[in-house]
Parts: structure tokens; sequence; C-alpha cells
């Protein structure tokens, strides 16, 4: 299966965040990286029915995760700028903020953070090469 946009739009929607005009290339980004974290992670070419709607979910959260960290508003229900970020690490990727764990924000990110991590359903479609030794 290919990942449609209008699926990820949608996914998109149901968690508050509109596209913009400038949107494409990122929705775009996110479905060919997710697309091809799949087949790598599970030494696959093709996505199967079941990792469906899981590409889905990742692609909407990286999407949304990487406007978040860009600063960008991403939903208009929760208010981002009472969530400072603390600290910046920029191998690998990480963002802290400073705010206690039970806020909007942090349920928020925490939400992003499990839809970007599925390498636990992931694990059961993964194919195992064999390699011949002459």
């Amino acid at each position: 299966y290919v990942i449609k946009e209008s699926d990820v739009v949608e996914k998109l929607d149901s968690l508050g965040y509109n596209l913009n005009n400038g949107d494409e290339l990122a929705l775009h980004f996110a479905i060919e990286s997710t697309e091809r974290y799949i087949q790598n992670f599970c030494n696959i070419k093709e996505i199967p029915k079941e990792l469906y709607s899981i590409a889905v979910e990742m692609c909407a959260g990286k999407l949304i995760k990487g406007k978040l960290d860009a600063g960008v508003k991403v939903n208009d229900l929760i208010d981002f700028e009472a969530c400072n970020i603390s600290s910046i690490t920029e191998g690998d990727v990480s963002v802290s903020y400073n705010a206690d764990s039970n806020n909007a924000v942090n349920r928020y990110i925490e939400m992003l953070d499990k839809m970007c991590d599925k390498d636990n359903e992931l694990r059961r479609f993964k194919k195992i090469e064999v390699v011949e030794c002459l």
C-alpha cells in the first residue's frame, strides 16, 4: 500500500491541525520518510494493509512534531506558549520543555511521540533476509 495524502490530512484534522499553504512539501516528506522507515525497518518492499493505519498515524505524528519543534502553532485549543523550551540537543534531535507533566502541552507531545514510535507494532511484520554462503 502507498500512503494516501488524503488519509494523512484526515488524521491531521482529527488532531486539530489544518494544513497551511506551505505544508504540501512537509506532508510529502513525512509520507516518503515514513514509507522508507517502515520498509527498511521491516525489510519489506511494500507496506501491507495491516500496517496502513499505523503508517498514516506515523506520518501525521512526524509532520505535527516537526512543525511543533520548529515553533509553529499546531493546535488552536492548546496554549503552547505556556510551555517554554528548556534545552535543545542537536545530535539525534532532542527538545526538553519546562512544564509540569500533567499539562495539555506535555500530554499532546507525549501523544505525538507515541504516534511516531511504532517499532513494537512494526516488529510483527519484520522479514528476515536469508543470505546464502558459498
